[in-house]
């Protein structure tokens, strides 16, 4: 919206509320409910926060759900060692510098 009306925003000419309610309306459902969802849970964060009196930095509802989660993977071990520093096959730490 910002791209297609820079002009008329720069000038104070474009009805930004107008805008919005438009593109609102033209949201499909689910689109419309995901919002609403995430708006309320940041109410109610908000509230949460106002009654504890909290007044340091807060985590946002989009930090606290995240849609996709990944499963840790745990490494198995293998008798390779790593080549340390010095040469040995200890399985220590290697420093590398690429350019």
């Amino acid at each position: 919206m910002a791209e297609d009306h820079k002009k008329e925003i720069a000038e104070g000419t474009y009805n930004i509320e107008e805008g919005l309610a438009i593109g609102w309306s033209g949201l499909d459902e689910p689109t419309k409910s995901s919002f609403l969802q995430r708006f309320e849970a940041m109410k109610k964060q908000l509230e949460a926060d106002k009654e504890a009196g909290s007044s340091g930095p807060r985590q946002t509802v989009f930090d606290a759900a995240p849609v996709h989660v990944d499963e840790d993977i745990e490494m198995g071990d293998t008798d390779v060692g790593t080549p340390s520093a010095a040469g040995e096959n200890g399985g220590g730490f290697t420093a590398v510098n690429r350019a």
